[in-house]
């Protein structure tokens, strides 16, 4: 069901296959648009809350089964709801769920967004990597399973685009058009600099930082600042909380994003296996649950799969299965 997928990606559960079907949805329905765009506008201030999940998809199936009797007589064999009741089914349901539309607002901008030039889309496929120059001359580094939407000419007086993934920026200086970076949850403006940002659709984090230069980065769809970083810091906002916190980062060097390294700085082994499957185009199936829950701190260059994972087991006691036929992986061990 459409509403279950819309519940799972609010609350930051859905898969990737999952958030890519509902983009696709927003995509092709104004009216679901015209949601995003009020709650964008009115439901800023919105705090976290305590929800029930399958009570708040009860109700919303329970409305949208009144409003369409209610709409039965005049349209016996199609129904679409109009502008008003979506509000109301909308409101509704973020009463609810308490939490999770400002992932929203990023589809919204990025679905309804109509320029006045044509837009591009470039992406990366799991195990890719690629470069990019935009039209105004700045160059991206897009990492494994990763997207970015942009106009084929910047025209106004700000250059705006939408990302999904971890790109790499480094932006051409223009202090009449400041560069906007739209993503799932925030947006990040600067006039000139280079920085890092990392927000993947089904990942409980977004991520900037900072490698020359000032950026500013706020909520999606919201007006204030929520941090202004410089040279060597870096933000990380947790999706379900909705809370940001600001660090400094000893070595931020530029080329380690360009050359495709892999940074390991306190994961677990279940979230540097997560970047692992992107970077590769692996499966990995953990046989022992605990190993999971191991922490590394490590950073490699470039290198084959098996590279990183023996030197990973210099450290912890683990042992892998790699079948490259089937791009499957299998950990056990004693776990941590």
């Amino acid at each position: 069901m459409k509403e279950e997928l819309m519940i799972r990606v609010l609350l930051g559960k859905a898969s990737e296959e999952e958030a890519r079907q509902v983009a696709e949805w927003l995509a092709t329905d104004p009216a679901y648009q015209a949601i995003f765009d009020q709650l964008s506008r009115s439901l800023q201030q919105t705090h976290a809350q305590k929800y029930d999940t399958a009570t708040g998809l009860e109700k919303l199936r329970s409305r949208l089964k009144q409003e369409k009797s209610a709409e039965s007589d005049s349209i016996p064999i199609y129904y679409r709801p109009t502008y008003k009741q979506i509000f109301r089914l909308a409101a509704s349901v973020l009463v609810l769920l308490g939490v999770g539309w400002l992932g929203f607002v990023w589809y919204w901008a990025y679905a309804s967004h109509k320029p006045s030039v044509a837009m591009m889309e470039i992406k990366t496929m799991r195990g890719q990597r690629k470069q990019v120059t935009l039209p105004d001359g700045s160059q991206l580094w897009l990492s494994a399973a990763s997207k970015i939407r942009f106009p084929r000419s910047f025209q106004g007086n700000k250059r705006e685009v939408f990302m999904d993934g971890e790109i790499f920026f480094k932006v051409s200086h223009n202090k009449e058009k400041p560069f906007i970076i739209h993503t799932d949850t925030l947006q990040v403006q600067v006039l000139g600099t280079s920085f890092v940002v990392r927000s993947y659709l089904n990942h409980p984090k977004t991520t900037v930082t900072v490698a020359t230069g000032k950026v500013a980065v706020s909520l999606a769809g919201a007006s204030h600042k929520m941090a202004t970083l410089t040279a060597s810091q870096s933000l990380v906002f947790h999706k379900n909380t909705q809370q940001a916190s600001v660090t400094s980062e000893l070595n931020v060097v530029e080329s380690r994003w360009k050359e495709g390294s892999l940074v390991f700085d306190k994961l677990t082994f279940a979230e540097i296996a997560t970047e692992l499957e992107r970077y590769y185009d692996v499966k990995i199936v953990f046989a022992t649950p605990k190993l999971a829950q191991c922490v590394f701190k490590a950073t490699f260059k470039p290198m084959h799969l098996e590279q990183i994972l023996q030197v990973l087991q210099q450290t912890k006691s683990f042992h892998y299965e790699y079948n490259r036929q089937n791009k499957k992986v299998i950990l056990s061990g004693k776990g941590c």
